[in-house]
């Protein structure tokens, strides 16, 4: 590595043979010798940490000495802004890639670390459709398009259309899910940006009236009744419900057990135990009775279900969504 001026200029350059890097010739375009000598400390620090990025781009003639060097010595995380501009990728196939990828075996979760349910790729899947029409360039915008100023025009388009906060902020997280998938599955630069979620409203607890648990019991067959009590009176979810076994419902002991055994939680802390309240808990003897199961024989049968299975969410949602719309918002235990 060396520092000279050519004989018809009076910049310097910095010439570079360094293996597993492409020899360069770059300009520093100053004559001072002082400034030449800091870039290339620049380069020297680009080499020790790594940054081969850095430098082929420099000798493909894709990114200027001056400009990296004064990202590099004042703010690094402008440099990756400026890497990521040079070499970003088109957003439309890459998302595709990512949602495939979504439905692989190999795919977990950085939170949870578990694989992505169906349901939560379809979402993505979603708000990437919203995503784009907002982008000017739609699915040919590449990764360097999202900045702060589509997401101020996102934000506001979402708003305009009425949108709550936690509808805009299940969008971002999308969003945010992408980009980490690019930087850790990928290895793009990614430029960074800050992704604050909108404020959302308090959620509202309104338990059911006794006259509305009857309204209820009287609007369903019998033998769908259990299943929908235990759903009105403890808050689990339909996939808890499903998973529920024989050893998991301790009518003694007045609790029911939600884990993961043979179904899976939707977060860590789902894993809880429920307690009975006298109702329900005359309303499961009576089924059990009629219905008896082993330990680990499921509680209610699978054909209800599928009897049911329109009501309980299989098109609207979660179970307690169902039943909102008959009595009003059910709470969460």
């Amino acid at each position: 590595m060396s520092i000279y001026k050519r004989p018809e200029s009076s910049r310097y350059v910095v010439e570079i043979r360094w293996r597993g890097v492409p020899r360069m010739k770059l300009s520093t375009g100053t004559s001072s010798k002082t400034r030449a000598g800091a870039m290339e400390r620049t380069l020297l620090g680009l080499r020790d940490a790594g940054r081969l990025d850095v430098l082929r781009l420099l000798a493909e003639g894709k990114l200027a000495l001056g400009d990296v060097n004064e990202d590099y010595q004042r703010d690094p995380a402008a440099l990756q802004h400026r890497v990521a501009k040079v070499v970003s990728p088109i957003l439309g196939p890459l998302v595709e890639k990512w949602l495939k990828w979504l439905g692989s075996p190999a795919a977990l979760s950085s939170k949870t670390r578990r694989p992505f349910s169906p349901r939560t790729a379809y979402r993505y899947r979603e708000s990437w459709q919203r995503l784009f029409r907002v982008l000017p360039r739609g699915r040919d915008a590449t990764l360097a398009d999202i900045t702060k100023g589509f997401l101020a025009e996102f934000r506001e388009a979402r708003r305009r259309e009425g949108k709550a906060g936690s509808t805009i902020n299940r969008d971002l997280c999308a969003l945010s899910a992408f980009r980490r998938w690019c930087v850790e599955e990928r290895d793009l630069a990614v430029p960074a940006l800050k992704l604050p979620r909108e404020r959302e409203p308090a959620g509202r607890e309104r338990w059911l009236s006794a006259e509305e648990l009857r309204d209820l019991e009287g609007a369903m067959p019998r033998e769908w009744w259990p299943l929908f009590a235990t759903l009105a009176f403890t808050g689990l979810r339909i996939g808890e419900a499903q998973g529920l076994r024989g050893a998991d419902v301790r009518l003694s002991e007045r609790r029911i057990r939600v884990h993961e055994g043979d179904r899976r939680l939707k977060t860590t802390s789902s894993a809880r135990d429920v307690p009975i309240p006298e109702p329900l808990a005359l309303v499961l003897a009576e089924h059990l009775t009629r219905y008896p199961c082993g330990p680990g024989d499921v509680v209610f049968e699978r054909a209800l279900f599928r009897q049911c299975g329109f009501l309980l969410g299989q098109v609207v949602g979660p179970a307690e969504e169902n039943l909102s719309s008959v009595v009003g918002p059910v709470p969460r235990s």
